[in-house]
């Protein structure tokens, strides 16, 4: 069963390196199939950037990207939804508020 993780991005080039390789780590332990999603909400710093090198380095690691910011989270969810392949998807956000569902 392939797992999708699925975090919105937004002013997040800092701490985008930490987040997968936490991610990586867990879901290593839990799953072997597993894919990770960063959904770029037209962040105005370097993120993109960020999740296109992570992407490069780590095949598991799609990465999607807003023209604008859409600022709502049902979208984001609804639009990545198009883009896993995974069975179960989990939701993370950055600056608490979300918890990971399936």
């Amino acid at each position: 069963m392939k797992i999708s993780v699925v975090s919105p991005v937004y002013k997040a080039q800092d701490c985008l390196d930490e987040l997968h390789r936490r991610l990586v780590v867990t879901l290593a332990k839990i799953i072997g199939d597993f894919e990770i999603i960063f959904v770029n909400d037209a962040s105005p710093d370097r993120s993109w950037e960020k999740i296109k090198e992570i992407c490069s380095k780590d095949k598991r690691v799609k990465g999607i990207n807003f023209s604008r910011n859409f600022g709502d989270y049902c979208r984001i969810r609804l639009y990545s939804r198009r883009f896993s392949r995974g069975y179960g998807l989990r939701f993370a956000r950055r600056s608490g508020g979300y918890r990971a569902t399936i």
